[in-house]
């Protein structure tokens, strides 16, 4: 396979090469799948980072990936445990929960709903989850993919975290109590205060329900892939 006029199966060459002139094991591993420019990019990528913050003799391990900010904590490496997530609000209690869940982490917010409407609720969690994952994160992969339902998500390291939300819904409310454009508003404040850049896209118009359903999903789908540790 080609990219280009780049023969892809040069690639393990290329890697064992380098590792072998530093005179220390490089290791890459990803679940990345799909086209084969992306991987490479992805490949390379997460190599350089690695190198930029590496000295020479050093090894660098993950270690524990944990984070703190405001009311939450979160360990991007404990898929089995239960989150535990309390807000006031029914469906930013489900949608954090789901994230969390998917994207393989346990995942612990206190918070209160101060206007009673979820505005600064969004906002203010979205914050503190973002900020905790910043903190958290370490050295990963760097970009990831995800999908659920008709809802796709992208998300890549960033010196700026930025949204782009390309979803439409038919209903003004998720439920009674929680309006549709907080979802887009708390996913904003997350990829802002993580350092991420994230895309979030649908087809069509949905029901707000199963928009923030998958649209939890298919990010945390792709944080699952973006955050993957790497190490030499």
């Amino acid at each position: 396979m080609r990219v280009g006029t780049y023969r892809t199966c040069l690639t393990p060459l290329f890697f064992e090469a380098l590792g072998l002139h530093l005179g220390r094991g490089l290791r890459l591993a990803s679940q990345r799948t799909g086209d084969a420019r992306d991987c490479l990019e992805a490949a390379f990528a997460a190599c350089g980072r690695l190198l930029r913050v590496a000295r020479p003799g050093e090894s660098i391990s993950c270690g524990p990936r944990t984070g703190a900010a405001a009311a939450c904590t979160i360990d991007l490496d404990q898929a089995d445990e239960t989150s535990e997530v309390a807000t006031g609000v029914a469906a930013v209690d489900a949608l954090l929960k789901t994230l969390a869940d998917v994207a393989g982490w346990r995942l612990q917010v206190r918070a209160a709903d101060r206007d009673g409407d979820g505005r600064a609720l969004s906002t203010d969690v979205g914050a503190a989850v973002g900020a905790a994952v910043a903190a958290a994160m370490g050295t990963v992969a760097g970009d990831g993919a995800g999908a659920s339902g008709a809802v796709t998500a992208c998300v890549a390291r960033s010196s700026e975290g930025s949204l782009t939300w390309d979803v439409r819904v038919a209903d003004e409310y998720v439920d009674e109590s929680f309006a549709a454009e907080h979802v887009e508003r708390l996913f904003g404040s997350f990829a802002r205060a993580a350092g991420l850049r994230l895309h979030v896209a649908a087809p069509g118009v949905l029901p707000a329900a199963d928009m923030m359903e998958d649209a939890a999903r298919a990010v945390g789908s792709a944080l699952r892939e973006a955050l993957q540790p790497v190490s030499i």
